[in-house]
This record gives structure tokens, C-alpha cells and sequence, in this order.
């Protein structure tokens, strides 16, 4: 049997940062511009889970897709993510917080929709 390496991201949204910039490197070394995607296997949960869908909807080419998803990682400003609510409720995953501007924020960043089809 052969063996894989997976790839665990965790939530966080610092570490979701931290991890685009790891993968932007790995996406740098010569083997793997030339072979690919090194991780067939891919876990995530939360902000882990949109650099997991980032590099799954660009498996086709790895070095491209950590490059995309690092830009997207340093042009975030916290208005791109949520809006602090204190006089209304809309409905929210976090009690007081309304990530409304984070699903705009990734329509945005993927024209054919493919990450807000998770939310």
C-alpha cells in the first residue's frame, strides 16, 4: 500500500493567515511546481476549511491556487469579514457578530461561486 500525506488545517482566523502563507511557500518549491499537489488528502474546519476549499478548487494547479489564496489572506481587512451588530439581530453563527461581508467578501474573490455554495 502506498502511503499519502494529508494536510489538517485548523479554524482560527489568524491561523487560517498563517496557513496561506505556509502553503504559498510550499506552492514555491520546485517539486512541487512539477508534481502538483503534494496533499491527495485534505481536512479542515472553519477558517482551515476555506484555504481546504481553496486548494481542492484549485488542485489543478497547486502553485497558483496557494499564490491566489495568500493574496486574498493579505488584502483582508476585518470589514471583509464581519460586521459587529449592537442595536439589531440578524441571524448569526456568532451572537452579536454578522458575516454577511464575508460571504460578499468570498463572491468576490471567486467569480463562479464555488466557496459560497458552503456556506
Amino acid at each position: 500500500m502506498d502511503s499519502a500525506i494529508g494536510l489538517v488545517m485548523t479554524g482560527g482566523g489568524a491561523r487560517g493567515a498563517y496557513q496561506a502563507g505556509v502553503l504559498k511557500r510550499i506552492g514555491e518549491i520546485k517539486r512541487v511546481q512539477l508534481q502538483g499537489n503534494p496533499f491527495p488528502i485534505i481536512g479542515s474546519s472553519s477558517a482551515g476549511a476555506v484555504n481546504g476549499s481553496a486548494l481542492a478548487a484549485g488542485s489543478h494547479d497547486f502553485t497558483s491556487a496557494t499564490k491566489v489564496l495568500a493574496r486574498l489572506w493579505s488584502d483582508l481587512e476585518p470589514s471583509d469579514i464581519l460586521t459587529v451588530m449592537f442595536y439589531r439581530r440578524p441571524v448569526t453563527l456568532l451572537p452579536g457578530y454578522w458575516i454577511s461581508p464575508l460571504e460578499k467578501f468570498l463572491e468576490e474573490a471567486t467569480p463562479d461561486r464555488y466557496w459560497t455554495r458552503l456556506l
